[in-house]
């Protein structure tokens, strides 16, 4: 289950290596390319504060992609032992004749999850194409939108340059998702198992005998997969909500003036700001689900009768729910908890920033 989910990270198999390194060198120029023309464009740019917001935004939307590649391709080798290990344990697990049952619904769930959530973002592009051809087709071309700013070689003038510049956007734009989708792929995918192993935890815990003395160090190696992946991911999550309240700003402000003048295109910036802000909402989602079922795990261990167990076992459990007192979180040195509250703070910044250009916007 887990290696199928690694292959929609283009696997990272040693036997695939070569393909793997060739698409994420894609994957990275393009990224690159996108970041250094819409950063010459907000540095040296001479647009309107519309310009240059929509710069803003555009630029840190290409970093954060940009950053993703290059964490990927620093530590592949790390992931792909992560993840075997995950791997390792999904298929021990699934072997459990009480329990294997939570292991199969929670795949069946993260398969429909993953697959809805990819499909959502491909298709931002193909409807991003459509929608700003059809706009621009209106208006004989004079006024020409794309997505992401190109430096062609060629000067877009008529149908022909501006379809050709059009397609070159979307592919650029598949190619810089893709990279987004594998990097959120591997949050979800951990986040789904890991909580397949605390849910089986609980269920263990519930109907505990002698032959369950292995459930602590099932719980060992849970809390070791937790920490191994913040000590690879942490600092990419944490450099995403420090961005994340700025993304949006720029769509937002496109977004209400579009509104204002009733502009058709308004449905294309909506679609790529619920995009920009799920990047953070579901990297918090994961970190609460996680903190959740570590937290229900606490009070299943609270909750057996302890008094119907040998002493050996009243020793285990008593070390148990020592453990579990703090729950395991998705964290960044312990700074930062990925939750809830931290969405809801990157929610805010959101609003404030916001509210401070369309409020710049309305003195000029």
């Amino acid at each position: 289950m887990v290696y199928s989910f690694l292959k929609l990270t283009d696997g990272m198999e040693e036997e695939g290596q070569l393909r793997f390194l060739l698409n994420l060198g894609v994957q990275l120029f393009i990224c690159a390319y996108v970041t250094m023309v819409t950063g010459i464009e907000l540095i040296w740019g001479h647009g309107n504060l519309y310009q240059m917001v929509n710069a803003l935004s555009t630029f840190t939307v290409a970093l954060n992609f940009l950053t993703k590649v290059v964490s990927i391709l620093f530590y592949r080798r790390e992931i792909r032992q992560l993840f075997a290990r995950v791997e390792h344990l999904h298929m021990k697990l699934r072997k459990d004749e009480d329990h294997h049952r939570i292991i199969l619904d929670l795949e069946r769930f993260s398969k429909i999850c993953l697959w809805s959530y990819k499909i959502s973002l491909m298709m931002y592009p193909f409807y991003s194409f459509i929608t700003n051809f059809i706009i621009d087709f209106k208006n004989d071309f004079r006024k020409i939108f794309f997505t992401v700013q190109l430096l062609t070689p060629w000067n877009i003038s008529d149908i022909w340059s501006y379809t050709t510049g059009a397609l070159l956007v979307l592919w650029i734009s598949l190619v810089m998702i893709y990279s987004f989708y594998s990097f959120m792929a591997m949050e979800l995918a951990f986040t789904f198992e890991i909580t397949a192993f605390l849910k089986v935890l609980q269920g263990r815990l519930k109907n505990m005998n002698e032959k369950d003395e292995n459930i602590y160090g099932l719980h060992r190696d849970i809390i070791k997969l937790v920490t191994d992946f913040n000590a690879l991911f942490s600092g990419q999550m944490y450099w995403d909500i420090l961005i994340s309240s700025v993304q949006p700003c720029g769509f937002g402000f496109s977004l209400i003036k579009a509104l204002k003048r009733s502009d058709p295109g308004a449905t294309e910036i909506f679609y790529k700001i619920i995009l920009v802000i799920m990047g953070p909402f579901i990297l918090c989602a994961c970190g609460q689900q996680i903190s959740t079922e570590s937290e229900k795990l606490h009070e299943a261990s609270f909750m057996i009768p302890w008094y119907e167990q040998t002493l050996r076992m009243k020793k285990n459990l008593i070390q148990m729910l020592t453990v579990t007192t703090k729950p395991s979180t998705v964290n960044f040195r312990g700074i930062i908890v990925f939750n809830y509250s931290c969405f809801a703070a990157v929610a805010q910044g959101i609003y404030s920033y916001l509210m401070m250009i369309n409020q710049f916007a309305t003195d000029e």
